[in-house]
Formats: C-alpha cells, sequence, structure tokens
C-alpha cells in the first residue's frame, strides 16, 4: 500500500543509499559524501486538483524486484505495463519539462535486436543488488539536414551518400521468432538503453527508456520515469530514512549514562540503579529513561549540500551523513532550508 509524503510542493524521490566516501574540490580540499542512488522511479497514477482526489500528486514506484504481488496491484502494473514495483510512495507533482526518460513499448512480442549501434557497452554494477546491467551509450546520429545540404552541393552522388548514411541511426528492432523485424523503435542521440540484446517481450512490455526531445512531453502519464536529474539544479536536499537499529540496549549506550565504579567492590558499574521514590509517589515517572529498543526510528537530516548528480548511473552525492544502512531506502527532497 502507497504511503504519501506529500507535504509542500517541493521536489522528491525514493532513493536507497549506496554508502560514503570522500571527493576532491577544486581546491584539492576532502569533502566527505554520502552516495545515494535516487531513482529511476516509475509513475504509476497521476492525482489532479480536478479529479476525485482533490489534490495534484504523483504516485510513484521504486525497485521493480517485488515479489508475491497482490492481484489487484499486479493488475495495475499490468495495464500500465512496468515490472512490479517493490516500494511505493507518493510524491508531489511535478512538470512534465522535468521528465528525464520516456519508456519504448513494443507492439509485438519477439526478440530485442539492436541495429546501428556505434558506441560500446558499459558494464555497470550496482553496488545494492549484487547484479549487473548493460547499458548501452547510443553514438551521436550524423546530422541529417547538414549532409543533405552538402550532398546538395556535390551532387546526386553525395546526395546518395546522405541518404545512406541518414538511414544509420540507432534503433531497437524487435524480431519473431523467424527472425521476420515486427517493430522498429528510432532511438534519439545519446539515449541510455537498459535492455539486453536478445531479451524477449511481449506485447506492452518496455523494451527500453529513451530520453525525450526537449518539449515533447506535455502531460505526465503513467509509465513515465522520474530520475536523478530532477535535482540537477537544487543545490541542498534533505535526506529521511529510518537510523540503525541497534536491538535492545542498557542506559549506558541507549542514554549515554556514566557507568558505576569498577573498584573497591563495587558491583553497580552498568546497572540502571534507582528508577523512583518510595513512600511519594511511590510509582516510577512517565518517561523514566530505561533499558530499550533502540535506533529503527525515523530521521531527516536537513540543508545536506549536493556535490555532484551522476545521471549515467543515478547516483546523487551529498555532503555528509544520512540515516540508515548500506542499502536502506531513503526519501530525498528539496530542502527549504537557507
Amino acid at each position: 500500500m502507497g504511503v504519501s509524503f506529500v507535504k509542500a510542493q517541493r521536489l522528491a524521490l525514493v532513493g536507497r543509499k549506496v554508502g560514503m566516501t570522500q571527493v576532491f574540490d577544486d581546491e584539492e580540499n576532502v569533502i566527505p559524501v554520502t552516495v545515494i542512488q535516487v531513482g529511476p522511479c516509475t509513475v504509476l497514477q497521476v492525482k489532479s486538483a480536478d479529479g476525485a482526489d482533490g489534490y495534484s500528486s504523483l504516485q510513484i514506484g521504486f525497485n521493480d524486484v517485488a515479489k508475491n504481488v497482490k492481484k489487484p496491484q499486479q493488475g495495475l502494473f499490468n495495464k500500465i505495463g512496468v515490472a512490479a514495483q517493490k516500494t511505493i510512495k507518493e510524491i508531489p507533482a511535478v512538470e512534465p519539462s522535468q521528465i528525464g526518460r520516456v519508456p519504448l513499448r513494443s507492439e509485438v512480442g519477439g526478440t530485442v535486436e539492436y541495429a546501428d549501434l556505434v558506441a560500446g557497452e558499459n558494464m555497470i554494477e550496482t553496488p545494492v543488488s549484487k547484479t549487473k546491467k548493460v547499458v548501452r551509450i547510443v553514438a551521436e546520429a550524423k546530422a541529417v539536414e547538414a549532409e543533405e545540404a552538402e550532398a546538395a552541393e556535390e551532387g546526386d552522388e553525395g546526395a546518395e551518400e546522405a541518404q545512406s548514411g541518414s538511414a544509420l541511426n540507432p534503433r531497437i528492432l524487435v524480431k519473431d521468432s523467424s527472425g521476420a523485424v515486427k517493430g522498429e523503435y528510432a532511438l534519439p542521440a545519446g539515449s541510455s538503453i537498459e535492455v539486453s540484446e536478445g531479451q524477449t517481450v511481449s506485447d506492452g512490455e518496455i523494451v527500453a527508456f529513451v530520453t525525450p526531445e526537449e518539449g515533447s512531453v506535455e502531460e505526465i502519464a503513467p509509465g513515465m520515469q522520474l530520475t536523478v536529474d530532477l535535482f540537477k539544479e537544487v543545490d541542498k536536499v534533505d535526506v529521511s530514512g529510518l537510523t540503525k537499529g541497534r536491538g535492545f540496549q542498557g542506559t549506558v549506550k541507549r542514554h549515554g549514562w556514566g557507568t558505576g565504579d569498577k573498584s573497591h567492590g563495587s558491583k553497580n558499574v552498568r546497572m540502571v540503579g534507582t528508577t523512583g521514590m518510595g513512600t511519594d509517589p511511590g510509582r516510577v515517572w512517565k518517561g523514566q529513561a530505561m533499558p530499550g529498543h533502540m535506533g529503527q526510528s525515523r530521521r531527516k537530516i536537513r540543508a545536506l549540500k549536493v556535490i555532484k548528480v551522476d545521471s549515467s548511473r543515478n547516483l546523487l552525492l551529498v555532503k555528509g551523513s544520512v540515516p540508515g544502512a548500506d542499502g536502506d531506502l531513503v526519501i530525498v527532497q528539496e530542502s527549504f532550508c537557507k
């Protein structure tokens, strides 16, 4: 069931804490940073102020490795044409211009094959899931208009060369079992593809994510992707998550109490000691510091400075530490603190 944290119209996404490292600035100063994998988050539902909900927001999903999905939720995922999402949250609505990549859906089932790709493959190993995925960076397509202008000057022979060169645009081919091309998808220059060659797809299944052309997205629709590019123009962010669980702890570790004497036969080293008065009031006051469960509570660290945004791997580097252990889910929000 989705959990809403829509409290203000500010940019927000779901991510995962990768770990801490350090980077150097231009003056060779060491900056301790936390690496957060922010997105990609899939839009599952769009709520508008004019609709039945009465407010504008987006329901997004993160981490498409969900297991044992209930049938009603699986029906929603199938209708949108996306993989089952393990984490579902609700965030404030964003502008269509802030969409980073849009999905390509196969109109026919078959096998994925690439055509006219010049650039090589980059193997990226996600530190959290310990799995590898192939990300192909599409080579820049030739400027067809410029080539046609040159061909017009060179004559008919140059025109034929320009026509053959313009056909070499990166694209995805979906073939059936006999090898016939049943679907062809053109890819803009510089697009990131997250699909393996030879993968079998069915009707309506997403085969790739491509960078939309400027102004091509008029409205947010289910199935679109929100990436870390959302925070490219953001200077500071608030990060909230669950702190590390410490289990059942005593008052020395949990509340920072001092220890007793460790000499002269003292047996009260880490004991609680007296917790209340005898006759009056004859009970323990509410709120008395006691041993108990420590950690695993929600905390928010405000105004963390954004050091770097790595769009190719959906990584956000912020100065300082954030709650939780490596691999824990966090919520990244645009900070209103100065």
